[in-house]
C-alpha cells in the first residue's frame, strides 16, 4: 500500500487531521505512475514531480478509480527532505 504523508491546509483540529489521514492512508490500493519530471539544481538538491492516478476502496467498501494526483519531492543529497500532495480525492468520494 502507498504511503501517504498529508499538508492539510491551516484550521483543522489535530484529531481532524489524524482521521483525514488515516482515511485517505486506507483508502488508496494501486497508484498508475506517470513518467517523472525532475529539475537538477547547480548542487545536491533536485526536484521531482511524479503524477498520475490512484484506484482503491473508501472506508465503506466501494471502490473508486482514475483519481488524479501530483506528488512534488524535493531531494538534498539524493534524499527524500520533503514531500507535497496534491489529488481530486475529496471530489471523487464527494461524487461517490
Amino acid at each position: 500500500m502507498p504511503v501517504i504523508e498529508v499538508h492539510p491546509l491551516e484550521g483543522y483540529k489535530p484529531e481532524e487531521r489524524r482521521r483525514l489521514s488515516e482515511s485517505l492512508t486506507d483508502a488508496v490500493r494501486l497508484v498508475v505512475p506517470a513518467p517523472p519530471e525532475a529539475f537538477q539544481s547547480a548542487g545536491d538538491e533536485a526536484i521531482v514531480f511524479c503524477r498520475g492516478t490512484l484506484s482503491g476502496e473508501w472506508l465503506d467498501g466501494s471502490s473508486f478509480e482514475g483519481v488524479r494526483f501530483v506528488d512534488r519531492f524535493e531531494l538534498i543529497n539524493g534524499m527524500i527532505a520533503r514531500q507535497d500532495v496534491w489529488n481530486d480525492l475529496a471530489e471523487a468520494q464527494a461524487i461517490a
